[in-house]
């Protein structure tokens, strides 16, 4: 596989060359060049293929698990990285909670925000309908608010462990109850939540809240959310697949530029 993307891009980059040299050669420099640079521009046109075909290389690496060699690139952090399905098991691929459990010893509602490129999570713990504890969490700029919101529940669900309590996790968050019972969820970040909360299914119960609609928990939450962007307690969680996409993205931009410059 690495060989076949080396010589795809280097194929590309070859055929590209010679290309642009001999469309330079026979129309004339100055003003073809100029005409170039406005297409490249232009919405409609496609990156080079040398271009395109160095980017996927770089990002077939990084999820091959060399994402050391390019921290030049992406930074030193930690990535979320998908799994074989054959290697779940089969206890935590298929996660079934209640969505209440009978007198539970408490209500846990969970949130999470991104404003502005910060993003955080909420866990707000209500007894009696009294709030009697908040956790608050900010997460790093290129995590997503699904991973916050996912983030929150496994907050909330590794409490009531440590607490060997009862809770019930009520979240606006529909993608992430869906990511929690899909047994076809590949990610390495989804599938450790999920198996925490196998071990403690007997605690804890998870439901959908609409959200906005005055409910008291839900409300509070979604305040206390916004707060945790800016000073909530710092936390690590692995960037998603989706900042590689972007990072990525904007480095092939900018080479394509930096190419139709020379």
């Amino acid at each position: 596989m690495h060989t076949r993307f080396s010589s795809l891009y280097y194929e590309a980059k070859l055929k590209t060359h010679h290309i642009v040299q001999t469309y330079e050669k026979v129309e004339g420099n100055t003003i073809q060049l100029n005409y170039i640079n406005k297409c490249s521009k232009h919405p409609d046109w496609d990156p080079p293929l040398h271009v395109v075909a160095k980017t996927e290389f770089i990002k077939f690496r990084i999820w091959a698990g060399h994402a050391n060699l390019y921290t030049d690139i992406l930074g030193k952090i930690q990535l979320d990285n998908n799994i074989s399905i054959k290697n779940i098991p089969s206890s935590s691929k298929f996660v079934i909670l209640n969505e209440n459990i009978s007198n539970a010893d408490f209500e846990v509602y969970t949130d999470g925000s991104r404003i502005e490129d910060e993003t955080g999570f909420a866990v707000c713990i209500l007894q009696e309908n009294n709030n009697i504890e908040n956790h608050l969490y900010k997460l790093k700029s290129h995590n997503s608010v699904f991973q916050a919101e996912l983030a929150a529940i496994h907050c909330a669900d590794n409490w009531a462990a440590s607490k060997n309590v009862s809770i019930n996790i009520h979240t606006d968050s529909l993608s992430s109850i869906a990511a929690i019972k899909s047994a076809s969820a590949r990610s390495s970040f989804v599938n450790n939540i999920k198996q925490d909360l196998v071990k403690i299914k007997h605690l804890v119960g998870l439901s959908w809240v609409k959200a906005h609609v005055g409910i008291q928990g839900n409300e509070l939450a979604d305040q206390q959310a916004k707060l945790a962007t800016t000073t909530g307690v710092d936390t690590i969680i692995p960037a998603p697949r989706s900042y590689v996409k972007r990072i990525l993205n904007k480095l092939m931009i900018k080479e394509w530029n930096d190419y139709w410059r020379q």
